[in-house]
């Protein structure tokens, strides 16, 4: 198989002089790095780049290694959180948190006045109803 080739015109001018670039490939991380020749010697860079390598390596083992994941802010796409706001919910749910889910316009609707009138009962609904017949408990908690 051929490759696809630069996907950068070699002469055109840099943004930077060193850029480290990462993506996928067949489930694999794969790295490169491009640098200006005139500013970094090939054998510095290429240091630079199997520490780096080594560095991630032992992040990802000490990752794997780890009784439960803890997340960051990256892993809740959905919401806008702060690092500590992150780690707050993780200490208080016992890292069980999968997600966070932004509140849809009835619930940020039903947040607002439960905050402005704690004891208010707009949204409260309370049902009672008579079960007629023998009531088959197990089935009534599984449905």
């Amino acid at each position: 198989s051929y490759g696809t080739g630069r996907s950068i015109d070699p002469n055109r001018p840099r943004d930077y002089k060193l850029s480290v670039n990462g993506m996928v490939i067949g489930g694999e991380l794969v790295l490169t790095c491009d640098y200006a020749s005139e500013v970094y010697r090939k054998e510095t860079v290429e240091h630079w780049m199997a520490r780096y390598t080594e560095a991630l390596r032992r992040l990802i083992a000490h990752c794997i290694g780890q009784a439960y994941s803890e997340k960051t802010v990256s892993d809740f796409r959905l919401v806008d959180l702060e690092p500590q706001e992150a780690s707050c919910l993780q200490q208080a749910y016992g890292y069980k948190v999968q997600d966070i889910y932004p509140l849809s316009p009835m619930q940020e609707g039903m947040l607002f006045h439960a905050q402005l009138d704690p004891d208010a009962t707009a949204y409260f609904e309370q049902f009672t109803f008579r079960i007629e017949g023998t009531l088959d408990a197990t089935i009534f908690e599984e449905s």
